[in-house]
């Protein structure tokens, strides 16, 4: 992956992340908070997993969690911004989406949905695509997957 597409840092130092992850490659993109950002999101994440197995579900996951930074956050609002960072391991990945939080402090939680909503599947489809997620404080959604390494047989 090229600087270009991904600026690369270390989090060492990070209370979140253990030791062992600490020395993981690890991928942040700051975007600004407009609609057309979601999908240079999703080519960011795109180009961070090229190769998994479940390249296409993380880019489906970073979509949603995107369009929600915008929805329901001041990340949508003039001069907004989004972050994403993405840690990568040899049989999992770790997908953190930033915001700039919401105007009434409220955390990111599962609504109630039924099948002829237009909108308020986002969480829904982390919960079900995801091997695990949650939130990390009012402005920060992450979530891990996890894959079997490509074997090769001779």
């Amino acid at each position: 992956m090229s600087q270009t597409s991904a600026e690369q840092v270390s989090r060492q130092g990070t209370s979140q992340v253990s030791h062992m992850e600490a020395a993981l490659p690890t991928y942040r993109r700051t975007f600004p908070g407009l609609p057309e950002e979601v999908r240079k999101a999703r080519r960011f994440a795109s180009q961070c997993l090229a190769g998994s197995a479940t390249a296409e579900q993380v880019c489906l996951m970073v979509s949603e969690l995107a369009t929600n930074a915008l929805r329901h956050s001041r990340s949508g609002h003039r001069n907004g911004h989004f972050t994403i960072t993405i840690t990568v391991g040899a049989d999992h990945a770790r997908v953190e989406v930033a915001d700039q939080g919401s105007h009434t402090g409220s955390v990111p939680h599962l609504a109630p949905s039924s099948a002829e909503d237009e909108s308020s599947r986002g969480l829904a489809i982390v919960e079900a695509l995801a091997d695990e997620w949650g939130t990390q404080n009012p402005s920060t959604v992450w979530f891990e997957v996890n894959w079997s390494p490509v074997r090769s047989f001779a």
